[in-house]
């Protein structure tokens, strides 16, 4: 999935795996090589990256997330996130 948010020059990339296996870093490294494909907005823009994951993140893949600005979720999270308030 692709967001555009002009008022900010964002472009967030996400995607959403539904396996029985963790994540590893394979998904963000493609994600982030098809965002130079993207012709919105050039080199003036920032790119976020936003990860789902049905069951988690490897170890690897979770430890780059503390130094990166990438969002990494679980479905149990997402489904905290969606809770009411």
């Amino acid at each position: 999935m692709v967001g555009l948010a002009p008022q900010s020059d964002t472009l967030l990339f996400g995607e959403c795996k539904w396996t029985d296996r963790a994540v590893g870093t394979k998904l963000l490294d493609d994600r982030k090589a098809v965002a130079p494909e993207v012709r919105w907005h050039g080199s003036a823009r920032t790119v976020e990256y936003a990860l789902f994951a049905r069951s988690g993140f490897t170890e690897t893949m979770r430890s780059l997330s503390d130094d990166r600005d990438d969002l990494q979720y679980t479905s149990a999270e997402v489904e905290t996130l969606l809770e009411p308030r």
